[in-house]
């Protein structure tokens, strides 16, 4: 697998993690170009995105007073802000554990003390452990490999998601590919205008390798196609968890039970939300559109797959998740509707939908379920999580409270969230079944940026632009084109592709996709020969 060299955590020898990959080269946990991320500033003190000082006899002081007429000699510009001496990170599950490792290596020098409150899966964003694209990042932060995690059998490869019973038949959608276009055209338009349908296998490579069970990323990018294609990582929820832990405990994190510490410290992270946000905060309801309700998880062993299957019912939805060690089943319902069958020992959560109008307020910031709840339909919780540590950690704040940093930092957190609710609610609002739980949503409606995505999306088969790339264009387009009524002048562009023109682009796209099929060994395989390395 081509990865990224392993970075260790603290202080922690790199001997020690045995998560390295001597293999050159660096997919960029397939991100494709429309999700790479900038490297942020790194100061010598090592905190990430810390603003530079100005020292004396800097060209900034300098040119400060050559500016101010000569007035101020002697007079040192200096960053008011102080760097973080001690955080304390409240919460028992990943998400306390990602944001604690991440903040240690970030401020080596600094105290960091984890207050271990709840189970290691109190909340949603605990349960279901998906890393999308826009979140790989967050293995870099904690020091951890993609290679490293697939050899010991803590993750697995996921292409897209199968919906049953949303619509008359079932789509998939994929995690995230760049779509082929001819003359400015996307290929999906084309193919609806030459034959009226879209056929997933010649529009999206990841839907068809999914469905074959074919997947083999160290040869992913020797074919267009294959280079175009996303994938998110499962993680094993109790194995990942306790790795965190171990190496948080290495790299110096001070676990504690005593609360006391949290007036003293420069930096609160609250992590401990339970299905819902902090309730000492202004927050925003989203359960008009994504429903609130009551959600049953349970485990099973089973064989890694390809797919997640969510099957709509009439009390609700019921997915499976396949994992890399186990198969982890959420039934989500509303009591008032029915109830599912399921184990006597599934664990209930109950969880309400929403996010804080500000995560990061004086020296509080909230992670996971304390910020936003986006519910657990397409298992964005954890994602969001890390997309919004690793902003955290962009921004740094100093020991004291800065309010640019603190609007900037709400500002681009909300853009994060609200394209993930947007998504989500778009699942909930279009759905088609004819069920309780869904008449109730499908009557409340798309609103906001929602309304204007589908308006859109019906009248030109595009997407409009986005500030945040959160969700993928192609798990938009995929999911809109089965849930949405194309409107009049649906395939106008289209139409002007000569027809010979379109048929050569078709069938090229069609040979495309069966090479890379023919390229790609059967996923099982390619997994048990990965961990026996």
């Amino acid at each position: 697998m081509r990865a990224g060299a392993a970075v260790s955590p603290g202080a922690v020898p790199g001997a020690e993690l045995d998560f390295g990959d001597d293999r050159s080269g660096d997919h960029a946990a397939r991100l494709g170009p429309a999700h790479r991320v900038p490297v942020p500033h790194r100061s010598s003190a090592g905190d990430v995105g810390a603003i530079p000082p100005y020292r004396r006899g800097s060209r900034g002081a300098s040119d400060a007073r050559r500016r101010a007429g000569g007035r101020g000699r002697g007079v040192t510009l200096t960053n008011v802000r102080k760097p973080i001496a001690s955080a304390v990170i409240v919460g028992g599950g990943a998400v306390a554990l990602c944001a604690a490792l991440a903040l240690k290596r970030a401020l080596p020098k600094a105290e960091i003390q984890l207050v271990e409150r709840g189970n290691a899966e109190t909340g949603i964003a605990d349960s279901v452990l998906l890393v999308h694209p826009p979140a790989m990042r967050l293995l870099d932060l904690i020091g951890l490999d993609e290679a490293g995690l697939v050899r010991a059998g803590l993750a697995s490869h996921t292409l897209g998601d199968r919906f049953t019973g949303w619509t008359k038949a079932p789509f998939i959608v994929p995690v995230a590919e760049e779509e082929p276009v001819a003359m400015g055209i996307p290929i999906s338009l084309i193919e609806r205008m030459r034959t009226g349908r879209r056929d997933p296998a010649t529009g999206s490579a990841a839907i068809a390798l999914a469905e074959a069970g074919k997947f083999d990323p160290d040869s992913l990018h020797r074919t267009d196609a294959g280079d175009a294609i996303g994938y998110a990582l499962h993680l094993d929820t109790a194995g990942f968890t306790a790795l965190l832990r171990r190496f948080a405990e290495q790299a110096g994190v001070i676990f504690t039970g005593d609360t006391d510490s949290l007036a003293e410290a420069d930096l609160r992270l609250e992590c401990a939300g339970c299905g819902t946000v902090l309730q000492d905060a202004r927050s925003e309801d989203w359960g008009g559109e994504i429903s609130d309700g009551e959600m049953l998880l349970w485990d099973v062993a089973a064989a890694p797959s390809l797919l997640n299957e969510y099957a709509a019912r009439d009390w609700g939805w019921q997915s499976t998740l396949p994992g890399p060690r186990t198969t982890r089943h959420v039934a989500v319902f509303d009591p008032k509707r029915g109830v599912p069958s399921t184990p006597r020992d599934a664990r209930k959560l109950a969880f309400a939908t929403g996010r804080l109008e500000r995560p990061l307020e004086d020296r509080r910031v909230a992670l996971g379920d304390a910020a936003a709840v986006p519910g657990p339909l397409g298992g964005f919780g954890f994602t969001l999580a890390a997309m919004h540590l690793a902003l955290l950690l962009d921004f740094m704040p100093g020991s004291e409270p800065h309010p640019l940093i603190e609007r900037e930092y709400n500002r681009r957190a909300a853009l994060i969230s609200d394209e993930i609710r947007d998504f989500v609610a778009a699942l909930h609002v279009h759905s088609q079944h004819a069920g309780a739980f869904w008449k109730r949503l499908r009557k409340h409606g798309a609103v906001g940026e929602l309304m204007q995505v589908t308006r859109r999306f019906a009248r030109s088969g595009r997407l409009p632009p986005r500030e945040v790339d959160a969700i993928a264009d192609a798990s938009w387009t995929r999911a809109l084109d089965a849930l949405v009524e194309a409107g009049p002048g649906y395939d106008a562009l289209a139409l002007s592709v000569p027809l010979q023109r379109a048929d050569e682009v078709l069938e090229a796209r069609r040979n495309a996709v069966a090479k890379l099929l023919r390229s790609q060994t059967d996923y099982d395989n390619w997994l048990t020969e990965e961990r026996g390395r």
